[in-house]
């Protein structure tokens, strides 16, 4: 024999097909752990805490608020801007002035409101949860002072080698919750502000009363545009939540190699669920017909 094995060996150099197999079922892989976490951070609300977990609904609000304090500032800069843009944007393309109101006010609150917001939550999470999963896992729902140790530990009917480790649904199931309530939150925050901004462009550059800005815009908004609010802002959230709760546990805790490719990972996979879900939510509410209502303009009658 002159060495050769029958077992033929990847090159040194990147192949196509290695590398499309390698996505295929990396991605099969990471959607499975996927599924199972949310499953089963829907069952985790069935169990009881344990000796020094913190309560599940207290987890939540603690997000929820973590979010909201921390993201307000954010949306209400992005939305600001926006909110200006539209402004101008509906005059000099519509060149008519009953359009500034619309144009801005329904178009962040049946729009991009929802959306940019939940942006800005998949940026904090992506950075916040993910890093404090991968680091610090079994401090992160501890109550103050409190101690993991199981009550049969601490009964002495268990070895102290199997103290009970932190439950991953656990961890998720407030986390995402959380999120999900701070959405509509930020949404309805970012979406005031944008039309706060746009009136004030409006009044200052192009003459446009008060009244009549306000007019125009609750003329045409519509209570599903409301609804899309709470809709979209805690499902926006809490996909992007649960991917970041995803990311920070598929590997040990403490372990902080590739921690910023976990984050990036994180982020545009979050953003990208956020995409989808939008776009499905708009094919359902606006291309399904004239139940939903109309928009700024009206559409074509047929002959």
């Amino acid at each position: 024999m002159d060495g050769h094995t029958l077992t033929a060996e990847w090159p040194d150099t990147i192949n196509p097909l290695r590398l499309l197999g390698w996505l295929a079922f990396e991605t099969v892989r990471w959607c499975g752990g996927l599924g199972t976490l949310f499953a089963t951070s829907l069952v985790a609300w069935l169990r009881p805490s344990r000796a020094g977990e913190i309560k599940l609904l207290k987890s939540a609000y603690q997000q929820m608020v973590w979010l909201i304090i921390w993201g307000s500032p954010l949306v209400i800069l992005l939305h600001i801007g926006l909110g200006s843009f539209l402004a101008l944007q509906a005059f000099h393309g519509a060149i008519f002035l009953d359009a500034v109101g619309p144009v801005v006010g329904v178009g962040l609150f049946r729009n991009v409101g929802s959306q940019m917001s939940a942006m800005i939550v998949a940026g904090l999470v992506s950075t916040h949860t993910v890093a404090e999963l991968r680091l610090s896992r079994s401090k992160a729902d501890r109550i103050h002072n409190g101690k993991m140790i199981d009550r049969d530990v601490a009964k002495g009917l268990r070895p102290q080698s199997e103290l009970l480790v932190p439950d991953h649904a656990r961890l998720t199931a407030g986390r995402v919750l959380g999120a999900m309530l701070a959405g509509p939150v930020l949404g309805f925050i970012g979406c005031t502000a944008g039309l706060i901004s746009g009136l004030m462009v409006s009044r200052s550059i192009l003459d446009v009363p008060t009244v009549w800005f306000l007019y125009n815009f609750v003329e045409m908004l519509w209570a599903r545009d409301l609804v899309g609010i709470l809709v979209k802002g805690a499902v926006f959230s809490g996909a992007a939540s649960l991917i970041a709760c995803h990311e920070g546990l598929r590997e040990p805790e403490g372990s902080a190699s590739n921690l910023g490719v976990a984050m990036w990972r994180a982020a545009v996979l979050g953003m990208l669920a956020i995409l989808i879900a939008n776009s499905a939510w708009f094919t359902l509410m606006f291309l399904g017909g004239a139940p939903f209502g109309r928009t700024v303009l009206e559409p074509p009658t047929p002959r």
